[in-house]
């Protein structure tokens, strides 16, 4: 009797242990389904979203999210098509919403943090911007990736500056000045004299025909130098210079005309005269010519009200 008894509770055990592992095959390929679900759903939102087509994206990865919402890289893939699809206020929080949530699943994933960034980037909110990407680099193994992108931040938030700076600039002079035989136009260029990286603002004045340069110092932008057209008695014009500098050529009218050519360079924020200097006292106006020709004019100016070099 006890033999058969052991024999049975045997064969109990080993039916418990069969259905045990019948329903973890169960589970298994149930898991797997929806992995390949999830998956498939996610491709596809990754296809739609590289050809463009940002709406069915949307609803690709809202899919995969619905399949699986604990898979960080959805919420990241939907993110990234509301932004392409329009940056209006309604997308860029949606998309703002779901690179939180992303990281809160994976603290590990820089696409987030920099979705993140870009978005208080695109607020204006530079430091919070920064904040997300020092947090990204003391989590995330993408270091390179990062510093990237805190190096373009500090570039984006540069150009923001000068740009707000050197539109209050040109503000401050009148759109133009009636004189008696017309109307004279404050104009306006952008050349970068000193290379780094950031141009200087030359604004041509209608009321006594003189360039005034500005450059920005990293806070506003500050005059560096005028260039009188009184200095040649009639007219100036501007030339390229390769390197710290840039050529400045002029001179009067009649027979007793005289015509220079000179260069500024910008240092420390103040225009200083370079080595290059020339005049028809010296040489002959052929020459000197032969001379501008080896330079390329800066002759891009625009009108005051034209803030399209500015950017709008």
């Amino acid at each position: 009797m006890r033999s058969k008894d052991l024999m049975k509770g045997r064969k109990g055990c080993m039916h418990k242990r069969i259905f045990t592992v019948f329903l973890l095959l169960i589970m298994l390929s149930a898991c797997a389904k929806v992995q390949s679900s999830w998956q498939e759903q996610y491709d596809l939102g990754t296809r739609f979203l590289s050809e463009g087509n940002y709406e069915e994206a949307i609803i690709a990865f809202t899919a995969a999210i619905e399949i699986d919402s604990k898979q960080a890289p959805a919420y990241v893939g939907r993110g990234n098509a509301y932004v392409a699809s329009g940056e209006t206020e309604e997308n860029m929080a949606t998309a703002q919403a779901d690179y939180g949530q992303a990281i809160e699943l994976d603290a590990t994933n820089t696409d987030a943090y920099l979705g993140l960034a870009d978005i208080f980037i695109w607020q204006g909110d530079y430091d919070k911007a920064l904040e997300v990407l020092q947090e990204a680099l003391e989590i995330s193994g993408d270091t390179q990736v990062i510093l990237d992108a805190i190096e373009d931040l500090e570039k984006n938030k540069s150009n923001d500056l000068y740009i707000e700076n050197y539109k209050a600039t040109l503000g401050q002079y009148p759109e133009y000045v009636d004189k008696g035989w017309g109307t004279e136009y404050t104009e306006y260029t952008l050349y970068d004299i000193d290379e780094n990286g950031i141009p200087e603002l030359i604004i041509k004045e209608p009321e006594i025909w003189n360039y005034v340069i500005y450059t920005f110092d990293g806070i506003e932008s500050v005059q560096c130098g005028e260039l009188w057209d009184s200095y040649f008695g009639t007219y100036a014009e501007l030339y390229e210079y390769e390197g710290n500098g840039v050529l400045i050529h002029g001179g009067g009218m009649g027979s007793d005309r005289v015509e220079y050519m000179y260069v500024q360079q910008l240092i420390d924020n103040r225009l200083n005269d370079g080595e290059l200097s020339a005049s028809t006292e010296d040489i002959s106006f052929d020459e000197l010519y032969d001379m501008l020709d080896d330079y390329t004019p800066i002759n891009d100016f625009h009108h005051s009200s034209d803030l399209s070099l500015l950017g709008g």
